[in-house]
C-alpha cells in the first residue's frame, strides 16, 4: 500500500496489483503483492528515492546502522555472519603514558630495535600493571608520535632513521627522569 499526499481535487487511481518475487525471512522464494500508483495524478512529482530500485521488499531486507556507528561503513546482520552473534567489543586500553611513547621511540630510532623485541621489552619494562600490548598497538603508537613530533612519514618496513630522527628522541629525553633513563638503558 503506498501512502501520499494528494493534491486537492486529485484522486489516487491505483493500477492492479504487481506480484514480485521476493525472500521471506526464512530465505524461502515467496511472492508478495505491492500496490502501485499513478503518481501523474499527484500535485507534486514523487520523490526520487528509489533510484528505479524496486521498493517492494520485506521489511528484513533493511539494515540499519547502530546509533553512533559510521554511516558510510556497512553494517552485519547476524544473518550474514552465519547465524554466530557478534563478538562484544574489547574492553578500552589505557592511554599509553609520555615514559610509554618515549620508550617505542626511543628503541626503535635509536636502538633500532625489531616490534618483536619493542613489545617483548614493553612488556618487561612496564610490568604486569600494564595491559598487554600488541605488535600492532605499539606500531600505530609509533607512527602517531612519529607525526605529534613532527618527524617525517615512513615506510612500515623503514628501519634507517634520519640524523634529525635521532636529535628529536634525544631533546625528548631531557623530560624525564634519569631513573627511567636508566632502566630503559638510554644512559648506556
Amino acid at each position: 500500500m503506498s501512502i501520499g499526499f494528494l493534491a486537492p481535487g486529485a484522486t489516487n487511481i491505483s493500477t492492479p496489483k504487481e506480484q514480485h518475487k521476493a525472500r521471506d525471512g526464512s530465505g524461502q522464494p515467496s511472492t508478495q503483492t505491492c500496490d502501485t500508483v499513478d503518481h501523474s495524478s499527484f500535485a507534486l512529482p514523487p520523490p526520487a528515492l528509489t533510484n528505479g530500485r524496486d521498493t517492494c521488499h520485506p521489511p528484513e531486507a533493511h539494515v540499519f546502522p547502530s546509533a553512533g556507528s559510521d554511516p558510510g561503513k556497512a553494517t552485519h546482520t547476524e544473518d550474514e555472519d552465519g547465524g554466530q552473534p557478534a563478538k562484544p567489543p574489547r574492553a578500552p586500553r589505557p592511554a599509553y603514558s609520555e615514559e610509554q611513547k618515549f620508550y617505542i621511540m626511543f628503541a626503535r630510532i635509536i636502538r633500532g630495535r625489531s616490534w618483536p623485541e619493542i613489545e617483548r621489552d614493553f612488556a618487561r619494562l612496564f610490568g604486569p600493571g600494564v595491559s598487554q600490548r600488541s605488535k600492532g598497538g605499539l606500531t600505530s603508537v609509533y607512527y602517531r608520535v612519529r607525526k605529534d613530533w613532527g618527524l617525517e612519514d615512513v615506510l612500515q618496513t623503514d628501519t634507517t632513521f634520519t640524523t634529525h630522527d635521532r636529535q628529536v628522541v634525544d631533546l625528548r629525553a631531557r623530560r624525564f627522569s634519569w631513573d627511567f633513563l636508566v632502566s630503559i638503558g638510554y644512559l648506556d
